[in-house]
């Protein structure tokens, strides 16, 4: 729903903007007035993705993104920790770069 918002934001001026189905982002029509409402079921967690990371260094075998070859991602516990204590090999460009540096 935050893309067809800022998307609506972004070209509501612009007279050739595609306009996008709300039903695509997370809208459904009420059947007893044909209005628009917000889905409920909506999941921050994509089913093709890997289980949530519940470590707090993935230091363990049992880690999901170790298993699947995934660096972290902001939903994992332990990037949310904030401790910079993730060894998770699978790191991401950036941090691989910050950790050669190092």
């Amino acid at each position: 729903r935050a893309h067809l918002a800022t998307y609506q934001v972004q070209h509501v001026l612009d007279e050739e903007a595609v306009t996008l189905d709300p039903l695509q982002y997370g809208y459904m029509k009420d059947p007893t007035n044909d209005s628009l409402i917000p889905k409920q079921d909506i999941r921050i967690w994509p089913e093709d993705l890997i289980k949530q990371c519940t470590c707090k260094t993935c230091s363990q075998a049992s880690c999901g993104c170790k298993q699947s070859g995934q660096h972290c991602i902001s939903f994992c516990k332990c990037t949310s920790l904030q401790t910079n204590k993730c060894k998770n090999p699978f790191l991401k460009e950036s941090e691989l770069l910050e950790a050669m540096l190092n």
